[in-house]
């Protein structure tokens, strides 16, 4: 708790300069909070350094949003458990 930690990804098809939704939930079902949008960079990769500072486990996933003015379809990574102690 309180430790910072990078969380990231890799698009394929490369979506370079995309933008993505870090999202973040605390029990395994509810709704998911947006934290965070960061730009896929020309390698295709996204990252953001997180931390927490309240104990529990935290599900993590990113989200893009496709649309009509965006070259590629909605999309939305597994999520990810993380423990927080």
């Amino acid at each position: 708790r309180g430790a910072s930690f990078t969380f990231g990804g890799k698009s394929t098809p490369n979506m370079h300069g995309a933008r993505v939704r870090l999202q973040v939930r605390r029990k395994t079902s509810g709704a998911w909070r947006t934290i965070a949008t960061v730009a896929v960079n020309r390698r295709g990769g996204y990252s953001r350094k997180l931390h927490f500072t309240s104990p529990g486990a935290a599900y993590l996933r990113w989200s893009y949003s496709g649309g009509a003015s965006h070259a590629w379809m909605s999309a939305t990574s597994r999520s990810r458990r993380v423990a927080i102690t």
